[in-house]
């Protein structure tokens, strides 16, 4: 077992971890996608930023006078 795995342990069917934390199975396999999900989030943040940064920018203030009379 390599160095990396010291202090993990199996206890009653479950991934303990040196801090104590009870890992199932199902959380190991929903790993995958907990990392999509917080990835997607990250990139929709970072868009909602954008276009909030874009909305309030002076230059939008001038285009919308440009566009209504």
């Amino acid at each position: 077992m390599g160095s990396d795995w010291v202090g993990f342990r199996f206890i009653s069917g479950e991934l303990v971890t040196p801090e104590d934390e009870f890992i199932t199975a199902g959380k190991i396999r929903a790993h995958k996608y907990l990392k999509m999900t917080i990835d997607f989030r990250e990139q929709e943040n970072t868009r909602l930023k954008q276009e909030v940064g874009r909305l309030n920018s002076p230059k939008r203030y001038m285009d919308v006078r440009k566009i209504c009379p």
